[in-house]
């Protein structure tokens, strides 16, 4: 096993659909579900028992916080940017509770990342409705890099990251919302691989529909 891959989650039933695409991996990885919160406990765990009865190889490393990380839409930011810190495999990514990833994205994202010069890998995303029921279309305005709207973005979802190489970058990303492009800007000059591959499953708000069909 070479990668964790991180989840905070306040317990929300997306969480199950987001550790079911972790379950379902060609290639083994560590799950580290960090609940952020005490009050979270009892849903997150409901949800986690039902996936880890369900798929019998699925076991991941639960952490519990007293107190709630994700306050003035900080979302999980602090948490990847502090539990990064402690990984012991070669390499992390990070999976909001919302998200998901299809079953080969650990084995195409680790033979990208390959070569031990680079630092990380990055992937694009498909956009789904909130409810899975309906496919909005690839991305190819976000989490591409450089695109024609000015800024640079790669998604939260959309990395895997080089451990040893990484820990240096990762508190770029304690910043409310737009942790994941201020990360970006830092690393996106250094030597990383992106593939043309919608290995991720984003969940959009109702109100961007528009706006990732047209981009």
């Amino acid at each position: 096993m070479r990668t964790t891959i991180i989840t905070p989650t306040t317990g929300a039933p997306e969480l199950e659909f987001a550790c079911e695409t972790v379950a379902r991996q060609t290639r083994p990885c560590g799950h580290l579900i960090v609940i952020d919160g005490e009050k979270f406990i009892f849903p997150a765990m409901q949800i986690i028992n039902r996936v880890m009865s369900e798929f019998k190889d699925y076991d991941p490393v639960i952490i519990e916080l007293p107190f709630n990380t994700g306050k003035d839409k900080m979302n999980g930011h602090r948490i990847y940017a502090g539990i990064s810190q402690l990984i012991a495999t070669e390499f992390f990514s990070m999976l909001d509770e919302d998200n998901g990833l299809k079953p080969d994205w650990i084995e195409r994202m680790e033979a990208a990342i390959g070569d031990p010069i680079l630092y990380y890998a990055t992937c694009r995303r498909q956009v789904w409705s909130r409810n899975l029921e309906r496919f909005i279309g690839h991305d190819s305005h976000e989490s591409v890099g450089a695109n024609r709207y000015g800024y640079r973005l790669y998604d939260t979802n959309t990395w895997l990251m080089r451990t040893d190489l990484m820990h240096k970058y990762m508190p770029h990303m304690i910043i409310p919302q737009v942790g994941d492009r201020m990360l970006t800007e830092q690393v996106i000059e250094l030597p990383h691989a992106h593939i043309i591959y919608y290995g991720t499953i984003y969940r959009a708000p109702e109100n961007l529909y528009d706006f990732f069909a047209h981009n």
